[in-house]
């Protein structure tokens, strides 16, 4: 495998991707050229968001392409397909990578991480290498969750996912139902169904992580429901938990919060802290949202319905 790198300004990026995918490139993709330099300018994109801007104003072009392929010949047939020239880019490179297994080196490389005091996320129920890892436990308390890590969001070592464990592992009541919209690898509903809730309902919109959710709820030996939202089961739950971003959050507040029954709780993550007052102010016409804890600049919020 071999990849292609260059730079070129924002106005490029889309058609220029296009264009590579059409000619048979493996993958693009796009970083910001001034990383870790004084020019550096972070980038956060939302579902929802209607600005402009959605490249940085320089950027790094990285393009993977088999080796049966001439990288320089495939950007010279991009450039023309565009009626671009080689000065609208700069700073080509082209090298061979190794052949890896990526995502068993993903595997490979993910420790157990030991989220409260009896909840521990591993890759690979392997006792010895579980205990050898974890010290100042009480191995027969903990709930072990194994999730095969690199097929979809949610392995435990994101602040957004341990801030979520965490609010289960110290509310999740037994025989609950609880609804994780937006699920990813499905390991919060998982941890809920290890934590004693009983009707747990799993839902995502992409197919890929209903499909990584139903693999590690089997490998798990937990009755998880994973569907998309249109093929729920139930229509409310005693706790629903969307670990998302905050923009997807606040448009869906009223779909979020008409799934909770009454004197149940709304469980939000994925919201930095300069964003607590917008997500609050969007649900406060029907429910009083909290603080949780904070990890690194991210929070959970949480509120319990009431209705007269």
């Amino acid at each position: 495998m071999q990849e292609l790198s260059f730079y070129c300004k924002a106005i490029y990026m889309d058609s220029l991707s296009d264009a590579f995918i059409n000619l048979g490139a493996l993958s693009v993709s796009i970083e910001d050229a001034d990383i870790d330099s004084a020019e550096e300018y972070p980038l956060f994109l939302e579902p929802g968001f209607s600005e402009a801007q959605f490249h940085w104003s320089r950027n790094r072009v990285n393009v993977l392409v088999s080796n049966e392929e001439n990288p320089l010949d495939m950007l010279n047939s991009a450039l023309d397909h565009l009626a671009m020239s080689n000065k609208d880019v700069d700073y080509i490179s082209v090298v061979e990578l190794e052949e890896l297994d990526w995502v068993s080196l993903v595997q490979s490389k993910f420790s157990p991480i030991l989220v409260t005091e009896r909840i521990c996320i591993v890759s690979s129920i392997n006792q010895n290498d579980i205990y050898s890892n974890i010290t100042n436990t009480n191995p027969s308390n903990i709930h072990y969750i194994e999730i095969n890590p690199g097929l979809a969001f949610g392995t435990g070592s994101h602040p957004t996912t341990s801030l979520c464990l965490s609010w289960l592992d110290n509310n999740i009541k037994e025989r609950s139902s609880l609804l994780d919209y937006g699920c990813g690898s499905g390991i919060l509903a998982i941890t809920a169904l290890k934590l004693g809730a009983e009707r747990v309902v799993a839902v995502d919109i992409d197919s890929q992580a209903i499909s990584c959710a139903k693999h590690n709820a089997s490998i798990n030996n937990v009755s998880l429901i994973v569907c998309a939202p249109e093929d729920m089961p139930f229509n409310t739950y005693e706790v629903v938990v969307a670990n998302i971003l905050s923009k997807p959050l606040q448009l869906m507040a009223n779909k979020l919060y008409s799934m909770v029954q009454n004197n149940g709780y709304l469980v939000l993550s994925g919201i930095l802290s300069n964003q607590i007052e917008d997500v609050v102010s969007v649900y406060l016409p029907n429910i009083k949202l909290h603080v949780w804890k904070e990890i690194d600049g991210w929070v959970c919020l949480y509120g319990k319905k009431y209705i007269e």
